[in-house]
């Protein structure tokens, strides 16, 4: 994903660099197009000489062809009326039409120059260009350099009147820019510039959009978490390499919230459990006090009331001990302090055996305790033993204390449902109220309105066995009628049982 996520990013950038670079080359292609045109027609260039755009850079080529008609024009002068070759005024006017071509004309007769275009070259002329040339006329241009000054000459040789010989030279310097090659440069630099400063604003504003602004997102984020703010969702629709990092900041914050969500619960289940502990301890530590003071005063003054009072203060001790530690377990199992140990069992087996544990006890108080198996074959299952009895014992125990008649039965039922085991557990107490049926899971609630009941108990034994059962990644629920009875049931899930235990 993320070697995808830089793929991409090389993408992006490569195709900002060279989409620019494609279209200033396109744009450069159609305007030297343009100006090949331009300069075939203005330098007289022909079709085979203006074939390619190099020829625009052909300073020597460009500059031959540019006085091409002014040489022909002379030689038809020096075959025809070669006289007028040799008057300064015709020269003259000869020479103006080749001004604007970066030329001048300079003239000789028998070694001596008669005219010279540009004075300035005069000397530079009489020392390079031989005197008394006896050549015929040549059409090519002959490229000369001379004290850092190049140009090209064309020359027309003539005879005058007097039989002399003579030749006219076309000069054309060399040391100039033509007009379309600044054109181009300039042209060139600016797009080069152009170029440059697009691709650096797309990359930077890639750079913002991606990088930048996605960066201080998280900063913002993060300050956000810190300053204890865990509400804001941190939250970004693109799949990139930030994206991945917002899911995991994202994942952090909820991490942090849940975890400030279970110190608070955590800390109001502690202000709960004193504020519970100090009014279930009062009881019988006052019963307790009563009876010792009782010992005391001397009001107990047989064997027979001395062996109750202190009977009644075991007693009360052994409920205090008994308390204490079901809010214990029940602080640690909900602060996940306790760890689990899943065994396989044969489920049919170890519930009756879990039943028949208690069924002895129950008798005692009056009470029938009946298990039904309906599993027809062994089943197996990962439980945590001592702590499913914990269940089973809560459960009947809580039924046992809504008995108030002689005749108290308690059906335990085993069913197989495939996919899972359904436990139920029936009772025909006093039953439960349906306002109350909800609540009955909860921790410290009791069915009962005063707290001084007379089935006693700390309220947590039913929230303690649907811990368990969830722990065990099951379920549980209550049926109720008033003055028929109550069917607590559980369901453990066959596969996640065994998925739990691999967690472990």
């Amino acid at each position: 994903m993320k070697s995808n996520t830089r793929d991409k990013y090389g993408v992006v950038l490569l195709t900002i660099a060279v989409i620019p670079m494609i279209i200033v080359v396109l744009l450069i292609t159609v305007i030297m197009s343009r100006e090949r045109a331009l300069v075939k027609e203005k330098y007289n260039l022909t079709e085979n000489d203006a074939k390619s755009v190099y020829v625009l850079f052909d300073k020597m080529m460009l500059l031959d062809s540019y006085t091409r008609e002014n040489f022909l024009e002379l030689r038809r002068l020096a075959e025809k009326t070669p006289e007028k070759l040799e008057d300064t005024v015709i020269l003259q006017k000869l020479d103006k039409k080749v001004k604007d071509k970066y030329s001048f004309l300079a003239a000789e007769k028998n070694g001596e120059y008669i005219f010279v275009g540009d004075t300035t070259y005069k000397q530079l002329v009489e020392q390079t260009l031989v005197k008394g040339m006896k050549d015929s006329t040549t059409d090519c241009a002959t490229y000369v350099e001379n004290e850092n000054k190049p140009f090209l000459y064309k020359r027309v040789t003539f005879t005058g009147l007097d039989g002399k010989v003579g030749n006219v030279f076309i000069i054309t310097k060399m040391d100039v820019v033509l007009p379309h090659v600044k054109f181009l440069t300039t042209t060139f630099l600016i797009m080069i510039i152009v170029t440059i400063l697009i691709i650096s604003i797309a990359i930077s504003g890639y750079a913002y959009y991606h990088i930048i602004k996605p960066i201080r997102e998280l900063q913002v984020a993060i300050n956000l978490i810190e300053e204890g703010n865990l509400d804001t969702e941190i939250k970004r629709n693109k799949k990139d390499e930030f994206g991945d990092l917002y899911q995991d900041v994202e994942k952090l914050r909820l991490c942090l919230k849940q975890s400030l969500e279970e110190q608070n619960k955590a800390d109001k289940l502690t202000r709960e459990v004193i504020g519970n502990i100090s009014h279930d301890l009062k009881t019988p530590l006052t019963a307790i006090k009563g009876y010792a003071e009782g010992i005391l005063d001397g009001l107990a003054s047989t064997p027979e009331r001395i062996d109750k009072y202190v009977r009644t203060i075991y007693t009360k001790a052994v409920d205090m001990t008994g308390l204490v530690d079901e809010l214990a377990f029940f602080t640690k199992i909900n602060q996940r302090d306790v760890l689990y140990s899943f065994t396989e069992v044969d489920v049919s087996r170890y519930f009756g055996d879990s039943v028949s544990e208690l069924a002895l006890d129950l008798e005692l108080k009056g009470i029938h305790l009946i298990f039904q198996s309906y599993i027809s074959k062994p089943v197996q299952m990962m439980i945590d033993v001592e702590k499913m009895k914990r269940v089973i014992g809560n459960i009947i125990g809580n039924a046992a204390k809504y008995i108030q008649h002689n005749q108290g039965i308690i059906l335990v039922k085993l069913i197989d449902e495939g996919e899972s085991i359904l436990v139920r557990i029936e009772d025909n107490g006093a039953g439960i109220d349906e306002d109350e049926l909800p609540y009955i899971f909860d921790r410290f609630y009791r069915t009962d309105s005063s707290r001084n009941s007379k089935t006693g108990g700390s309220g947590l034994g039913l929230a303690i066995t649907k811990k368990i059962v969830e722990d065990h990644s099951g379920e549980i629920w209550a049926e109720s009628k008033v003055g028929v009875g109550t069917a607590i049931s559980f369901r453990l899930h066959k596969e996640k049982a065994q998925n739990k235990e691999d967690a472990q």
